[in-house]
């Protein structure tokens, strides 16, 4: 998935995208919600298991954070929802 084409992690207009969708209590807040084109919104609803390896969804007993330190350790993004920076990933090998 080609990141700043696509992918935008702020909050704007009606390509917004939650995270945690709202029918399952997610809010509309910035560390929630994402701004996406329509053909990439398209994708994440059609590609769920893919896009939560990517970050962009999060499921039943996560958190956000653990979405956007999936969006860093994929390379979308390299700071948090609040433009702060997002510390790397440690991997145990």
């Amino acid at each position: 998935v080609p990141a700043g084409r696509y992918f935008s992690p702020r909050m704007r207009g009606p390509d917004s995208s939650h995270l945690r969708k709202t029918s399952q209590g997610g809010e509309t807040s910035e560390e929630n919600v994402v701004s996406l084109c329509a053909k990439m919104n398209v994708w994440v609803e059609d590609n769920p298991d893919h896009a939560w390896r990517l970050g962009l969804v999060v499921r039943r007993g996560e958190t956000t954070s653990e979405a956007w330190d999936r969006m860093a350790a994929s390379g979308l993004v390299s700071y948090g929802p609040d433009g702060g920076p997002i510390a790397p990933l440690v991997r145990p090998t």
